[in-house]
This record gives C-alpha cells, structure tokens and sequence, in this order.
C-alpha cells in the first residue's frame, strides 16, 4: 500500500474518473481541489494499492449498469468482507455502491464525482474509489481516510452545524 501525501486537483480527478470531459471538471466543480487541500494538510490519509479483481457472484443488476461494475462491486464487498464487515449494503447509503455499515466505509466503483465524498461527510470514517482496470487485469483501489479531528481545527465553524454526540462518534 503505497501513501499519496500531495496531489493536485487533477491528480484527485484522474483518481475519481467522473463521466464527461476532465479538462472542464475544473471549471464547474472546486471539490477536488479542495480534497487535493486536504491531503496535503493531513486531514485526508490517502493511501493506494493495486487490486487483482476475482470472479465473483455479481449483485443485482441495477438500470443500465455494465456487468464490469458489477463485477466491481462484487470485489469491494469482499474487501469489507476480509475487513469483518458483516452488514454490506449495494446502492445502500446516498445510492453509494457498496457500503459498510459497521466500518463505516463507503466505496465507489468506476466513475464517481467528488461531490460524492462531501456528502458522505460525518457519515462514513472512509470513502474508497475501486477503478476499472483499464491496462491490465489490476484495478487500482484509492482509500481516503477521514481525520475529522483535523477537519474540525481546518474548519471550525462546521462543528457548530453538529452535535456534541456526532462529533464524538467520529473523533479518534
């Protein structure tokens, strides 16, 4: 597992691979320059690691989802699974791909936005992002983990939204 201690907005981009043309993302979403922030100043631990994708019984279909992402899916679960996570859900919390309920991790799979990550605030203790495996059988899986603590000395207004009880359940 290699640690990722500086990234620029277009590094957090390529990480979130979100559907349309990347060199506008800038220009009309400011959330992955403020995660890129975030890593620097240590309130996100982002960390990566290779992942040899297994073939694995795929969850349900939903809408148009491509039997990759399916496939996708299926391999975080069992990441959450190896952890000991017991209550996966798929499309669960805020139509997140797969979700952890204990560990509180959220993972999505393929495409994603930024946005996605902000609204998993002070609800998840970390938010994955599992690739397609584009050059190889190897899907790259990108793991950010949320030091709310620091959060809240960067952006101490934001602890006056929350209560006491909230807070402490996410302060190591």
């Amino acid at each position: 597992m290699d640690e990722i201690t500086e990234i620029d907005a277009n590094g957090v981009i390529s990480i979130f691979d979100p559907w349309g043309r990347s060199y506008i993302t800038l220009l009309v979403d400011d959330s992955y320059k403020t995660i890129s922030d975030d890593v620097g100043d240590g309130i996100l631990k982002l960390t990566s690691e290779p992942i040899k994708l297994q073939s694995l019984e795929l969850p349900p279909k939903r809408g148009k989802e491509t039997k990759q992402h399916r496939l996708l899916k299926a391999n975080a679960a069992k990441l959450l699974k190896d952890l000991g996570e017991e209550k996966i859900q798929f499309e669960g919390f805020d139509n997140s791909d797969v979700y952890g309920n204990t560990l509180r991790i959220r993972i999505e799979c393929g495409h994603t936005d930024g946005m996605r990550y902000f609204r998993s605030l002070w609800t998840v203790k970390e938010f994955w992002v599992l690739q397609y495996p584009y050059d190889s059988e190897l899907s790259q899986l990108y793991k950010f983990k949320i030091n709310y603590k620091k959060m809240i000395e960067k952006y101490p207004k934001g602890k006056k939204l929350l209560s006491k009880d909230k807070i402490n359940t996410f302060i190591e």
